[in-house]
């Protein structure tokens, strides 16, 4: 049962348009030096080469090992999940909830929108970075805070659906600003090799707050 599931999961990874052209399987981990396993993967995976390395149990160590000694080690990734943050938007009564409407400064707004930034299944080259301008909710507020979500869907409409999951949340204190405008920020979300450093710089002061979210 266990050697069927992770059949399954690398035919549903494989048939991504992204890996069309994927020659070479690599075997790791305690669980490759099975003979059953290997033997699954010869009769399963006939169109690629299946390498299974010496000591493939020890690769999850040495991995790791080289990922904090070698910078470059990674150069891109997949995507696993759909990353998004939830903003506000003008209220639409044709398409939002009523349920989810605020009032903000006398404007109807949709509260808990997925704000898509990443795809599920982008390649994500390393330093892969995606910026946005914010704006504060109404003119007296003093802080910004953000909230990271993940999805297994492709585009989620609400945060609050039901594939989303909260990764973390980042808040920075903004200054006085007598107009939204005024008081813009810039975040951006840089994709690394282990982790997104997720960076809000305000306009006024020029001052950036960093923060950093270990990948799912």
């Amino acid at each position: 049962m266990s050697i069927e599931r992770t059949l399954k999961h690398v035919r549903q990874l494989i048939s991504d348009s992204a890996l069309n052209h994927l020659s070479t399987i690599i075997l790791v981990g305690g669980f490759a030096e099975c003979e059953l396993v290997q033997n699954a993967f010869k009769r399963n995976f006939g169109r690629q080469k299946i390498i299974i390395p010496e000591e493939g149990g020890l690769a999850i160590l040495k991995g790791a090992v080289l990922s904090g000694h070698v910078n470059q080690l990674i150069s891109s990734r997949i995507a696993l999940f759909t990353y998004g943050i939830d903003r506000s938007e003008k209220f639409n009564p044709d398409i939002h909830p009523i349920e989810k409407r605020i009032v903000c400064d006398g404007i109807a707004r949709c509260t808990d929108v997925f704000t898509k930034v990443v795809e599920i299944g982008e390649v994500l080259e390393v330093g892969h970075t995606v910026s946005r301008t914010g704006r504060p909710a109404t003119i007296n507020q003093n802080k910004a805070s953000y909230r990271l979500y993940t999805s297994s869907e492709k585009s989620p409409q609400f945060v609050t659906d039901p594939s989303c999951r909260l990764l973390g949340t980042f808040s920075i204190p903004l200054p006085a600003g007598k107009t939204r405008d005024e008081n813009k920020f810039e975040m951006s979300m840089i994709f690394g090799h282990t982790g997104i450093i997720f960076s809000v710089k305000c306009d006024i002061t020029r001052k950036e707050f960093k923060t950093y979210f270990t990948f799912e």
